[in-house]
């Protein structure tokens, strides 16, 4: 009987008056059954373990992802702060003057050499010694030299810059980083197009919520005879003209009978925003870039966006997926 001892006991019905207590070791059948169902609930607990583990490891990614430089953010998060991380998930509706300052130029018309220059819309004022900016290349081969001049003739080209805000915050790339870099990431990307009516529509989308909204083309200026050129692919480039006299605080001329800028907000990817901006384009799906100018100008990096009239491909316009669940 020595061989039992490792058996468990389990107690017998009661028997005679109940008084007296007897016990017996645990047949064949039921060490099976209690084996079972000791070996589910480990199993249990394992898969509980396993899944506890999972999260950790996913917010150790989270936040390897999450880490780095950012061109622009709200100036209403803290200094190093690139994400908004409310407990509850919530993310505020921004004005875009939280982010930088928008620069809107546009053109209606072509010169004598086939060059659209760009005058400003928006009454922002722009940096002095900035210097001027036009649209070329094969996009515009058919643009007419002389456009029509009402206030609701179509744009050729509309161009908005982001000048950020944060200046100075130690989570905004460097200049330098910037000239080593063929993408970099931005917490706001821009969409601004022309209605059918003339006017101005324009809003913007927080990245923080989307990895693959966050990383845009870093684009720099070089030199193609005595012009800087920046290529933007899709038959568009962008010249800039120095200032000849940095002092010079006109700037760019105005656009005449220009529409009116919009006010642009800055919206969390969320349905409501869906229904509030009204059939949106949504990133990655922008020619929007971060635009570096030689190291010797004196003039610092803007984020851009270039609408080009006829350029809206069907699909950008017509039954949109909305990627918003």
């Amino acid at each position: 009987m020595a061989g039992k001892k490792d058996i468990p006991r389990v107690q017998n019905p009661p028997s005679g008056d109940g008084h007296h207590v007897t016990h017996r070791y645990m047949t064949a059948t039921e060490l099976a059954e209690r084996d079972a169902r000791q070996n589910a609930y480990d199993a249990m607990l394992a898969r509980q373990q396993i899944f506890e583990d999972s999260l950790q490891v996913a917010a150790k990614k989270d936040d390897v992802v999450r880490a780095g430089c950012v061109f622009a953010k709200s100036c209403k998060l803290p200094d190093a702060i690139i994400d908004y991380t409310n407990p509850s998930g919530v993310v505020p509706t921004d004005s875009l003057e939280d982010y930088g300052e928008l620069v809107l130029l546009g053109a209606r018309e072509a010169d004598e050499s086939g060059v659209v220059p760009l005058k400003k819309i928006s009454s922002t004022a722009i940096p002095a010694g900035f210097g001027s900016l036009a649209l070329a290349g094969s996009a515009f081969a058919a643009l007419p030299a002389v456009a029509a001049s009402t206030a609701t003739a179509t744009l050729a080209g509309l161009l908005a810059l982001i000048i950020p805000s944060s200046l100075g915050d130690s989570s905004l790339y460097t200049e330098d980083q910037l000239r080593s870099l063929k993408q970099a990431r931005t917490r706001v990307r821009l969409r601004v197009e022309q209605q059918a009516d003339g006017s101005l529509k324009g809003y913007g989308f927080y990245t923080g919520k989307n990895r693959d909204w966050e990383m845009v083309d870093v684009v720099q200026f070089t030199l193609r005879g005595s012009q800087q050129v920046a290529d933007l692919g899709d038959g568009i480039e962008l010249i800039w003209t120095p200032a000849e006299d940095g002092s010079n605080t006109l700037g760019i001329p105005a656009l005449e009978a220009a529409p009116q800028a919009p006010h642009i907000w800055v919206y969390p990817p969320t349905k409501a925003a869906d229904s509030i901006i009204v059939n949106p384009v949504y990133p990655p799906d922008y020619k929007d870039f971060i635009l570096v100018f030689p190291a010797d100008s004196g003039v610092l990096p803007v984020y851009i966006v270039v609408s080009v009239s006829g350029m809206n491909e069907p699909h950008e316009r017509q039954d949109t997926v909305s990627p918003l669940r």
